[in-house]
């Protein structure tokens, strides 16, 4: 997977994900939303054909912290679905 910053405007960051599904993004901006360290985060795809998905965040912490907590939260809430559904 390839992970390039489009843009950091102050507190704000828009990462673009190459070839990765909009879901896992959801996930993640979903985690980021509830997190009191972080104003707004969203989503998006501008056009499933010829744009690759985005995840923009606005935080006053370090970004890169908060996307890597974010990440292994989701990976944790997979590993705990993955583990209900073997049962």
């Amino acid at each position: 997977m390839e992970i390039k910053l489009l843009k950091k405007e102050g507190n704000l960051y828009e990462i673009e994900f190459k070839d990765e599904d909009i879901g896992v993004l959801n996930l993640i901006k979903e985690i980021l939303v509830n997190r009191e360290d972080v104003e707004f985060a969203a989503s998006l795809r501008e056009h499933p054909m010829v744009s690759q998905p985005k995840l923009i965040f606005r935080t006053d912490k370090d970004a890169k912290k908060i996307l890597h907590a974010a990440i292994k939260e989701a990976m944790a809430q997979l590993d705990k679905l993955e583990t209900a559904l073997s049962k």
